[in-house]
């Protein structure tokens, strides 16, 4: 067992005095988990790359209610909610507090104050800044904690609702770990439907021995930084992953995705490219490992990363998923189709032709949220051949000279030499 607690999230508050329809019903601010670095031009000083997101909870409106009903017939087959959707799902239906004014306090495991921050989020409810913190040779720490306080909260312990912050110096190894399919079993391979049925309505499940594996590694002083394409709405759900299933602390990246209804326009895996990218020129005298799967993009990702920093890059895992036949695959690209078939009692849900259109179209979009739309789009076409997965590796090796790219199937075939 671990003898810490992950960071998850921050300052949740019920609060309901309001009658009206569109009455907000709760708040949250998620303080994501960073990392801290030394500043290059003054040693004795840390910069946290702090990150979170500020939302609100509305009184579900009808057409939001009816969406859920139709969501959750639509892949899971069931008119009656669904606790496990309606607690991850509803953060794509909150709302970001803009120009929110929000107090920070960097902690010590103790909750003790080491300085106060104050920050501003932005239209959509982000904020984002590097705090400079002074270092202290009497405060020899490994970690800290960063978190939103206001004067209900101020004197919680600290726990489940502080964002952790892993001090890392200069030199060492690190390693920039995918999520699904890597540590988590998302099976984006099977198909869009599996997809969300995994996300959204099952219990999360890792690949076995990855945490364990993990462990050891951060045991022996090697950082981690998780970057996944999933957006910020699924950060609570990762983090309860990452903490039920006693992965090593780390940062945590995700796609800042904002809307329901927002257009994928960037290229598959940009988000991740730029994230890594921010990573190591933050800490050029580090070594990183780079384990990611052959479900998504994360081959490419690598490789191109690699190709720009050569020097950083210890090895590239390329963890093999197999694409299971099932009837997701054979028919994933038939979701909008399924969804326009879908027999409503008019008695249970009414609405109009309009609002129903309206209602398909993000239903036949959720798979795009959850993994980027290039990458759902093709999912059909996706081959599990192993020679032909193997072929990729091979080309991408003619790329990287001195960086081994090595495919992987069990956790035992993965080490670091430092």
């Amino acid at each position: 067992m671990l003898k810490y607690q992950l960071p998850m999230l921050s300052c949740y508050k019920n609060q309901s005095k309001s009658t009206k329809e569109k009455s907000v019903v709760g708040k949250e601010c998620i303080v994501f988990p960073t990392y801290a670095y030394r500043n290059p031009q003054v040693p004795s000083e840390w910069i946290i790359q702090s990150k979170g997101w500020t939302v609100s909870f509305e009184k579900e409106l009808d057409l939001k209610r009816r969406l859920l009903k139709f969501i959750t017939k639509c892949i899971s087959g069931k008119l009656e909610g669904n606790p496990l959707f309606d607690r991850r799902f509803k953060y794509f239906l909150a709302k970001g507090n803009k120009h929110r004014s929000l107090r920070l306090q960097v902690t010590d495991d103790m909750g003790k104050l080491i300085q106060p921050f104050t920050l501003r989020s932005s239209d959509n409810g982000l904020f984002s800044a590097q705090l400079h913190l002074p270092d202290s040779p009497t405060r020899p720490l490994t970690h800290l904690w960063l978190r939103e306080v206001n004067k209900k909260d101020r004197r919680r312990p600290m726990g489940a609702y502080d964002g952790w912050i892993s001090l890392i110096e200069p030199d060492g190894v690190s390693v920039i770990s995918d999520i699904d399919d890597t540590i988590k079993q998302t099976h984006v391979t099977s198909g869009a439907r599996t997809v969300l049925n995994n996300t959204f309505f099952c219990p999360s499940q890792p690949v076995p021995g990855m945490a364990a594996h993990y462990r050891q590694w951060y045991q022996l002083g090697i950082s981690f930084h998780y970057v996944s394409n999933s957006p910020i709405q699924l950060a609570r759900m990762l983090l309860n992953f990452l903490q039920n299933h006693q992965f090593p602390p780390g940062s945590l990246h995700l796609r800042d995705l904002q809307h329901i209804l927002s257009e994928l326009i960037e290229p598959p895996g940009q988000s991740k490219i730029e994230t890594i990218r921010a990573i190591l020129k933050d800490f050029p005298h580090r070594q990183f490992v780079l384990i990611g799967d052959s479900g998504e993009s994360d081959l490419d990702v690598y490789t191109q990363i690699a190709t720009e920093f050569p020097q950083q890059i210890l090895k590239i895992y390329i963890r093999h998923v197999p694409t299971e036949p099932t009837e997701v695959q054979t028919d994933s690209n038939k979701i909008m189709v399924e969804s326009d078939q879908v027999n409503f009692d008019p008695t249970d849900i009414q609405q109009t032709k309009e609002e129903t259109q309206e209602s398909i179209k993000p239903t036949t979009q959720l798979a795009s949220l959850v993994i980027p739309e290039p990458v759902t789009a093709i999912l059909p076409q996706m081959s599990s051949s192993e020679a032909e997965l193997r072929e990729r590796v091979a080309e991408a090796q003619k790329l990287l000279s001195d960086v081994d790219i090595v495919l992987f199937e069990h956790v035992n075939e993965l080490e670091i030499k430092k």
